[in-house]
């Protein structure tokens, strides 16, 4: 009998290693901040981690306190890289604590500063404005005008504490200069960009030696001004225009809508996923579920998604909820998973068991 409870001794250990193992693959936030011990991919804030992950704590004070209550200062679930420790004169301030877990403590700590001019609180960003009242720093994000540096944009402004501007567009027409990223070939004439029609035979813009619709092609060079004979000489590779010889000259007619519905396709620079169906642009009401725009295996609204993939062809009854996560655990394994653990789990422990009773009774 000694022998025998001696094997079942060894049960702990079985289970114990069962659950390290399925730990493993878990998100360990023993203070259930949702800030892990390590670098864990599983999780909420995988790049961050716990300088203090204590789950000890006095369950009378840090239970139901709220973060940032002189009491709860101590509590492991309000330190970590998600607490915010300004400003001076707060209690976090002057805890002995490095709550956001920067490797600063008190006023050590850039927001637990404390000042006595505007002057020390200069946070460097010509978009904040700096303030100090009762010896605390507040930097306030501004709308002032600014210079972000940048050659390639113009009525550079702030917003959201940071200095942006438009594109650079000295001519106005619509298109920013090649020399900043665009693709007008020539900022300083509103009559130069892409988009202009460069013909036809004979035509002025045929001869002026500018490459007007910046195609790298100048006057005769370009199939629009070249002398045609039939419809094939003037094939400009362009799938948005109907192109046909006139008169020896070459015309274009903007065809970016074929289906006529109103929007330019897609390959023409606007919206239209499929330009030959005028059901097909955005806007189509591609819902309720069950309704036949929801198995067409269309994309009818030109969204990027189709059928049930779409929001509105997903049925809203009949969906069960997933089940919940253990609150200490992030990233816990999926029921099939545990069930399959669970099964193996059961299959080895008596093999085990076997093992070592047979052991026990070969000594005897």
């Amino acid at each position: 009998m000694r022998k025998i409870l001696f094997v079942l001794s060894f049960l702990p250990l079985f289970l114990l290693a069962f659950a390290t193992q399925a730990a493993l693959a878990c998100c360990v936030d023993n203070d259930q901040d949702g800030y892990g011990v390590a670098y864990l991919s599983e999780c909420p804030h995988p790049d961050q981690f716990d300088c203090d992950d204590d789950a000890s704590d006095d369950p009378a004070i840090c239970a139901t306190c709220a973060c940032g209550e002189p009491d709860c200062a101590p509590c492991a679930k309000c330190i970590n890289p998600g607490t915010t420790e300004t400003a001076y004169g707060d209690p976090l301030c002057g805890d002995d604590i490095d709550n956001d877990c920067d490797g600063l403590t008190d006023i050590q700590d850039d927001g637990c500063f404390e000042c006595t001019a505007p002057e020390d609180c200069d946070d460097g960003n010509p978009c904040t404005d700096d303030l100090c009242a009762e010896n605390v720093c507040t930097n306030v994000n501004n709308n002032n005008s600014c210079d972000d540096g940048d050659a390639c944009t113009v009525d550079d402004v702030c917003s959201n504490g940071t200095c942006s501007g438009a594109p650079l567009d000295a001519d106005g027409d619509g298109f920013p200069s090649d020399l900043c990223g665009g693709n007008d070939c020539d900022d300083s004439d509103p009559a130069v960009h892409p988009g202009v029609t460069e013909a036809a035979f004979g035509d002025a813009i045929c001869a002026d030696q500018v490459d007007n619709d910046c195609d790298g092609l100048i006057d005769l060079q370009d199939n629009g001004c070249q002398e045609c004979t039939v419809q094939e000489d003037c094939d400009d590779a362009n799938p948005c225009t109907e192109d046909d010889c006139v008169d020896y000259g070459c015309v274009y007619v903007d065809n970016s809508d074929l289906d006529q519905d109103g929007f330019p396709s897609d390959l023409c620079g606007g919206n239209d996923c499929d330009d030959t169906d005028p059901a097909v642009h955005p806007g189509v009401f591609e819902a309720p579920p069950g309704d036949p725009v929801c198995t067409d295996g269309i994309d009818n609204n030109c969204n990027g998604y189709t059928d049930l993939e779409d929001a509105g062809c997903v049925p809203k009854a009949g969906w069960a909820a997933a089940p919940p996560a253990d609150a200490s655990v992030y990233g816990a394994p999926s029921r099939k998973e545990s069930n399959l653990s669970n099964v193996l789990f059961a299959l080895l422990l008596p093999i085990g068991a076997v093992a070592l009773l047979k052991r026990v009774f070969r000594k005897r």
